[in-house]
């Protein structure tokens, strides 16, 4: 098996536990913990920078917080989540995307006040998973590219949060030497 076949394989097996997590945290009506999920989940798509990782990220976050605002999700979502679930046991990545698709169809076509609300959300989930991963060391062109947002609408969030006004552990020169050395060993 290459590595690209068990860098696959972690990912799917990753993303299978986490859609099991977020079922019993919607059934459980917990935004909090969703919410958490979805941070958990963009960690990992800032380690692999998957498109599948990330759109689960993104959808998740979606739903926290609709379900923060209406106390419930709709019963279709986690049958929707179920499906999607299956579909990456069987290994099939094509029909899994089509349902979390589905699933951004359904919740937006619920009424036409959460339709617009949920384009909303779904805008501003993006927005906010591309500036966590551009927190990660991914690139601000990159993680907009990612999310299909432009740099613009990434560089306006990122300018109002303190990303910047971290401070990191400075190495030295011979630090940072002995670094970059040992990549190339």
């Amino acid at each position: 098996m290459e590595d690209k076949d068990i860098l696959f394989e972690e990912e799917r097996k990753d993303m299978i536990n986490l859609l099991g997590e977020a079922i019993k945290i919607i059934k459980k009506n917990d935004s909090l913990k969703l919410g958490g999920l979805s941070d958990h989940i963009i960690h990992c798509a800032a380690i692999f920078q998957n498109n599948e990782v990330i759109l689960l990220a993104v959808v998740i976050h979606a739903l926290a917080k609709v379900l923060e605002r209406m106390l419930y999700l709709d019963p279709k979502v986690t049958e929707i989540l179920e499906e999607a679930k299956d579909y990456l046991e069987k290994e099939n990545v094509d029909k899994y995307n089509k349902k979390i698709r589905e699933l951004l169809k359904h919740i937006s076509k619920q009424d036409k006040k959460l339709g617009k609300y949920m384009e909303h959300v779904i805008n501003e989930s993006k927005i906010k998973k591309g500036t966590n991963l551009y927190e990660h060391g991914i690139s601000l062109g990159q993680s907009a590219e990612i999310l299909g947002l432009t740099r613009w609408e990434l560089m306006q969030y990122v300018g109002k949060t303190k990303i910047h006004d971290k401070v990191k552990e400075k190495m030295k020169l011979k630090e940072r030497l002995d670094h970059v050395r040992a990549l190339f060993v």
